[in-house]
């Protein structure tokens, strides 16, 4: 049978199955992620995970200014750094905002904020182990 006439015959069942292999328990693709709200401020928070992980998102949940956010790899607050985040005195942050890093970290990954306010900011990290 030609090409022509066999694409002709395609059901949509066999264009499904092409698509999504029925076979397979998942597409193989996992989206979801663990979240922890971190609101310590002047110390350490520690760590956020202590293995391996993907570090999706960092999202700050409320309008705060003059609070320095660290990110750092290896679990404690002492890693190697990832990032910081600073939110200048008097700066307009609306809330909430996110961002995004979508890394892969190898060992660990921990949060610290300093602030002159005793709450920190309140913050959501998204991860995935």
């Amino acid at each position: 049978m030609s090409k022509a006439g066999r694409a002709s015959k395609i059901t949509e069942q066999e264009i499904l199955n092409e698509v999504f292999d029925t076979s397979a328990k998942s597409l193989g693709v996992e989206q979801s992620f663990t979240a922890k709200n971190v609101t310590l401020s002047g110390c350490p928070a520690g760590n956020i995970v202590s293995t391996a992980n993907f570090l999706h998102s960092v999202t700050f949940n409320q309008p705060v200014s003059n609070i320095t956010t660290v990110l750092t790899h290896g679990g404690v607050a002492s890693g190697t750094l990832i990032g910081t985040i600073v939110q200048p005195t008097g700066s307009h942050n609306p809330a909430p905002h996110t961002l995004t890093y979508d890394v892969k970290l190898v060992d660990g990954l921990a949060v610290s904020q300093v602030s002159p306010i005793a709450t920190g900011n309140n913050i959501t990290i998204s991860y995935r182990i």
